[in-house]
C-alpha cells in the first residue's frame, strides 16, 4: 500500500496534463500511486496517460462512461485510491519537486494534523507568474481544530485545493467533497475538517496553481459564488452549536468579509451591489441594512462618476482644441512660408529685371 495517493481528476486536458503528470513523477518522495480520473474526455487524454501508465506501474487510469462533475470526479480519485495521505492535483498545475515530502513530513509530525497547505504561485499559460497574493502564507503555523474555523479562516477561501493533502482517516470521518457545491465544494471541505482536525499551513511555496480562461471556476459570477459561499457558512455555523453571542460574532465576521470582497470587486456597478446587500441583509434572518448604506454609498459613487465623466469629457474637449490649435499654427506657418517664397522669387525676379537693364 502506498504511503500518498494523487488523484488527478481530468476532463479534455490534453494541453497540460503531462506538465501535471512530471511534476508528480518528479517528486523527491516516491512512495505514492497516481490516480488519474478521466471525466470522459473526448480530445487525446486517454492517450497520453496510456504512453505514461506503460511506463510507470504507480499511474493508474479510469474513465467515466459519462461526465459526473469537477466534485464528483475529485471523489472518484478519493475512492479508487488506498494511500494514507490523499492529494487531488488539477490536471493543468505543477508540484514543485518536494511538495509530498514537505507535506508527509507535516502528517507524520503531526498526528492531530487533517489536512495541510502551502503557498503557491499563480502562473498563466505560459509559465509566467502571475503575482497573486491569494494563498500566501506568512509563516509555519498550525491552527487547532474549530478554533481556526470560528476565529481565524477568511470568509472567502484563500487555499489552494491543487496543494492540500489531507489524512485519510479524517476523510473517513467528515466524507468526501459535497457535490451539491459547482464552485466552493472545496472550501466545504476544508471547513468540515477544521471542524475536526487541526489544520497547518506551510510559508514554502510547493506548487504553481495555473489561472486561465478554462478554469472551472471562470464559469460563475459574483452572485452564484455569495450563494455558495453563504449556504457554506450557514450550514457550519449550525455545525459549531454556538453559544448566541458567539454565533453572532462570527456571523458578522462572515457577512462583514463577504460585503468587503464582493463590494470591492463590483462597487462601480450599483445595480449589482445592491443585489449582494439584498442577499445579506437577510441571511440568517437578521436585517443588517446593508442595502440601504450601498444605496448610499452608490449615490456618492454615481455622484463622483458623474463629475468625472464631465472632467473627462472636457478633457477630450481641450485635447480637440489643442490639436485644432496645433493644425491653425502650421497651416499659419506653411502659409507664412509661401508668402516669403513668393516675395523671394519676386525680389529675385524685379533685382534680374534691374540688372539686365
Amino acid at each position: 500500500m502506498p504511503k500518498v495517493s494523487v488523484g488527478i481528476p481530468t476532463y479534455n486536458s490534453q494541453k497540460f496534463l503531462s506538465q501535471a503528470i512530471d511534476s508528480v513523477l518528479n517528486q523527491t518522495f516516491q512512495d505514492f500511486e497516481l490516480i488519474i480520473s478521466d471525466d470522459a474526455s473526448t480530445d487525446e487524454t486517454p492517450e497520453i496517460v496510456a504512453n505514461y501508465a506503460a511506463k510507470d506501474q504507480r499511474i493508474r487510469y479510469f474513465k467515466n462512461p459519462t461526465r459526473v462533475g469537477l466534485f464528483a470526479n475529485f471523489n472518484k480519485c478519493i475512492e479508487r485510491s488506498s494511500g494514507e495521505y490523499i492529494n487531488v492535483l488539477g490536471q493543468d498545475d505543477v508540484m514543485l519537486p518536494k511538495n509530498i515530502e514537505e507535506k508527509v513530513n507535516i502528517l507524520d509530525s503531526y498526528p492531530s494534523v487533517g489536512l495541510v497547505a502551502s503557498s503557491v504561485e499563480v502562473i498563466d499559460d505560459d509559465y509566467n507568474q502571475l503575482n497573486w497574493p491569494w494563498a500566501k502564507y506568512s509563516e509555519d503555523v498550525l491552527e487547532p481544530a474549530r478554533e481556526w474555523v470560528i476565529n481565524k479562516v477568511t470568509p472567502n477561501n484563500d487555499i489552494c485545493c491543487p496543494f492540500v493533502f489531507l489524512r485519510r482517516q479524517v476523510i473517513e470521518k467528515v466524507g468526501l467533497f459535497n457535490c451539491r457545491y459547482s464552485y466552493v465544494g472545496d472550501f466545504e471541505m476544508w471547513l468540515r475538517v477544521g471542524l475536526v482536525a487541526d489544520v497547518y499551513f506551510l510559508q514554502e511555496v510547493l506548487g504553481y496553481y495555473r489561472w486561465h480562461q478554462s478554469n472551472e471556476s471562470q464559469k460563475y459570477d459574483d452572485l452564484y459564488y455569495l450563494t455558495e459561499v453563504s449556504q457554506v457558512w450557514d450550514d457550519i455555523i449550525n455545525k459549531l452549536d454556538l453559544a448566541d453571542l458567539e454565533q453572532r460574532n462570527l456571523e458578522d465576521r462572515v457577512v462583514l468579509g463577504l460585503f468587503n470582497y464582493f463590494i470591492s470587486r463590483n462597487f462601480l456597478d450599483l445595480d449589482y451591489t445592491l443585489q449582494i446587500c439584498k442577499f445579506l441583509d437577510g441571511w440568517r434572518g437578521r436585517n443588517r441594512d446593508l442595502t440601504l448604506a450601498a444605496s448610499k454609498l452608490g449615490g456618492y459613487i454615481q455622484e463622483f462618476k458623474t463629475k468625472l465623466d464631465w472632467s473627462q469629457s472636457q478633457l477630450q474637449q481641450t485635447q480637440v482644441n489643442l490639436e485644432r490649435s496645433q493644425q491653425q499654427i502650421v497651416a499659419m506657418q506653411s502659409s507664412k512660408f509661401w508668402q516669403l517664397r513668393k516675395a523671394w522669387f519676386r525680389l529675385k525676379q524685379s533685382a534680374g529685371l534691374r540688372k539686365n537693364e
